[in-house]
C-alpha cells in the first residue's frame, strides 16, 4: 500500500445537494507532463505523480528534515492533508523544499539521484528533486497549487 501523490492545480467539483439536503466538493488534480521534469526510471517519470509506500514516503520526509512540512506532526503523524486529503503549496512550502534540496547537497556534495544505490543519499535524492520541480512548476503555472494525495 501506499500514496498516489500529485502536485498540480486544484479542480473543484461540487456535487449538487442529495435528497438530504447536503452537496459536497471533490478536489482533483489533472495529471501534467513535461519533457524537462525529473525522471528515475519510475513508472511516472515526467510526471507531476509520484506512487510511494507509506514507509517509503516517511523515511524520504525525515532522511531530508522535511518531515514537519510533510507530516503532521502536532497530533498522529499522519500525511499532511489527510489520507486522503490535500494542502495549498505556498512560498513557505517552496522555500523549505529549496532548503531541503541544498541542506542534502551540501552534506552530500557527490549524491547522484538514482534508486541503484546502497548509498540513502542516492536515492532520497530523486524524491526530492521530483518534489521541487513540481513545486515550482505549480507555483509557476496554477491559480491554485496543491499537493493532493489519495
Amino acid at each position: 500500500m501506499g500514496y498516489n501523490l500529485i502536485i498540480g492545480e486544484a479542480i473543484i467539483e461540487k456535487y449538487p445537494e442529495d435528497e438530504f439536503g447536503d452537496g459536497y466538493v471533490e478536489i482533483t488534480v489533472e495529471g501534467a507532463r513535461q519533457d524537462d521534469a525529473p525522471a528515475f526510471d519510475d513508472p511516472t517519470d515526467y510526471t507531476n505523480e509520484r506512487w510511494p509506500s507509506y514507509t517509503a514516503w516517511h523515511e524520504f520526509a525525515e532522511a531530508v528534515g522535511i518531515e514537519d512540512i510533510l507530516f503532521d506532526t502536532d497530533s498522529n503523524g499522519s500525511i499532511r492533508g489527510g489520507h486522503p486529503g490535500h494542502f495549498l503549496i505556498t512560498d513557505k512550502f517552496k522555500s523549505e523544499i529549496d532548503s531541503a534540496v541544498d541542506r542534502h547537497m551540501m552534506k552530500y556534495p557527490d549524491a547522484v539521484p538514482t534508486y541503484d544505490s546502497e548509498r540513502p543519499q542516492d536515492y532520497q535524492l530523486p524524491r526530492l528533486l521530483w518534489i521541487q520541480y513540481w513545486t515550482d512548476w505549480a507555483l509557476e503555472n496554477c491559480t491554485n497549487p496543491i499537493f493532493k494525495n489519495s
